[in-house]
């Protein structure tokens, strides 16, 4: 081969590789204003995606970890159905473990007779413990290319301040700009994957599928098999079709058209020109897992190259290895590091809460500035519906702030199965002191209103039961070896 020809085939693949990475779904920094808007309410991020779904044009792109079977499920699966009807592509994609119940085959029949698409992901039983543990733990909704809401909420009423029981403290960020577009991109890349499948929804009997020698038992068991499924098809026609989406929607949209709203920075807009997306690629098993490991990467770097101070809130903070060693480093060099995560009374993962109370001594040693959720809802926080107001809350928000200017917002926890099982995303907005303030600020009034500092070992002693029930306590003791012994897991 002559030297021209070669040094032809050599340009061709170096551009050629510059243009795969300048144009990955995987990794995407854009210097064009984005409109940004951070959500840190929870009735108020329902509505915002409410919104987006109402004005979609063409296309809706949702991806979730958990979807509840409850009165958030409801209204945004029969806003969906609205939009498919108006001939809006509408494509659905949840993560397997967590849905198994809510998303049976009776509601998949409705969704695929509305013009719903749906995939899941990762649908090996859990006899594959290993494989099975590989989650795609993303949470998205993309409207027409254009507009993302990315961030710690999925779908069910604990998310969006409506539960009767237990509430989270979340946070999402609605973006709107060309990054959309890499965010939908990824959603493909998922939507494809060879660990996105499709379940068949359900059928309505046939005679001429039953087969007996007598026919009156053929004829038995063909009448027992079409009246369960006409039950369990007017169950879930009934739960999507219900007319109290109507009169909660009314609900909602008075609550925040009111005063009440207008008085209150909680969803604080901004405009990012230096805006990044990451977001770790489809894998299940541990031979694919390093390369596909894109954002933890990006946070480890984020945290141990911080000049002066790392802010993080984070449901369950179990620092793996990897995670310390950043940690250490930052610290070392005299960053200040602080930190807000549920205590065992706030938690919904007690096996977290027993394991992380093992380790809190020594991170109180390395220098870390710790502050534990105490399950009280946060002060000047409107709730539309005031009886939720008094029921226990912990934080479910995933969100690092870094030197005051750079802030992360997505759903990557601080612990071991964000790092080496679960498949994660985040936007980053960098070089913006205003929005990290903002951000920083709704962080702070949450350890100020709702929180307790671990000042030192003899706080944490005396402060790691308050209000716990003696079940919890009992449960707490009970999982604390099996905590231990799958650390790695948790």
């Amino acid at each position: 081969m002559s030297r021209v020809k070669l040094l032809i085939l050599l340009t061709f693949f170096i551009i050629s590789a510059h243009a795969e990475q300048a144009f990955s779904p995987f990794v995407s920094e854009q210097y064009t204003p984005h409109q940004v808007q951070i959500l840190n309410h929870g009735s108020f991020s329902l509505k915002k995606r409410l919104d987006m779904i109402e004005a979609a044009q063409n296309t809706i792109e949702m991806e979730y970890f958990i979807f509840r079977h409850d009165k958030a499920g409801r209204l945004i699966l029969r806003s969906l159905v609205q939009k498919a009807s108006e001939g809006v592509k509408v494509r659905v994609l949840f993560d397997k473990f967590l849905v198994k119940k809510t998303m049976n085959k009776y509601l998949l029949a409705h969704l695929k007779n509305a013009g719903i698409e749906v995939r899941f992901f990762n649908t090996l039983p859990n006899i594959f413990f290993n494989r099975a543990q590989y989650r795609n733990h993303r949470k998205t909704l993309i409207v027409d290319d254009e507009k993302v809401i990315i961030g710690g909420r999925n779908i069910g009423n604990e998310y969006f301040d409506m539960d009767e029981n237990y509430n989270f403290i979340d946070r999402d960020i609605f973006v709107d700009g060309p990054i959309a577009k890499t965010v939908r991109q990824s959603f493909d890349v998922f939507w494809k994957s060879e660990f996105t499948k499709t379940i068949d929804p359900a059928k309505r009997p046939e005679m001429s599928r039953f087969h007996h020698k007598n026919e009156h038992q053929q004829l038995f068991q063909y009448r027992s098999r079409l009246r369960s499924y006409e039950k369990n098809m007017a169950k879930e026609h009934e739960f999507l079709y219900s007319s109290e989406k109507t009169s909660l929607m009314i609900e909602l949209e008075d609550f925040w058209a009111g005063e009440e709203f207008n008085k209150r920075s909680l969803n604080d807009e901004f405009v990012c020109d230096d805006i990044g997306y990451y977001s770790d690629m489809p894998s299940v098993g541990r031979k694919k897992t390093d390369n596909a490991r894109v954002l933890k990467y990006r946070v480890f770097d984020l945290i141990k190259n911080a000049k002066n101070n790392v802010l993080i809130e984070s449901p369950y903070f179990i620092m793996d290895k990897d995670m310390k060693k950043n940690i250490k480093v930052a610290l070392s060099k005299g960053t200040e590091v602080k930190v807000l995560t549920n205590g065992l009374y706030s938690t919904d993962a007690v096996y977290v809460g027993s394991r992380m109370y093992d380790l809190v001594r020594s991170w109180l040693k390395l220098g870390l500035d710790l502050f534990l959720i105490k399950g009280s809802s946060v002060k000047n926080y409107p709730v539309f519906r005031s009886i939720f107001k008094k029921n226990r809350w912990g934080t479910h928000a995933k969100t690092i702030i870094v030197d005051d200017e750079t802030s992360v917002i997505g759903t990557y926890n601080i612990d071991p199965r964000s790092n080496n099982y679960n498949m994660e995303h985040a936007i980053v907005c960098r070089n913006n002191p205003a929005m990290a303030k903002a951000l920083k600020d709704s962080v702070y009034v949450r350890i100020e209103d709702s929180s307790r500092h671990m000042t030192d070992e003899e706080t944490f002693e005396k402060l790691k039961f308050e209000k716990v029930s003696t079940g919890k306590m009992f449960l707490y003791y009970l999982v604390k070896i099996p905590s231990i012994i799958f650390n790695h897991l948790l």
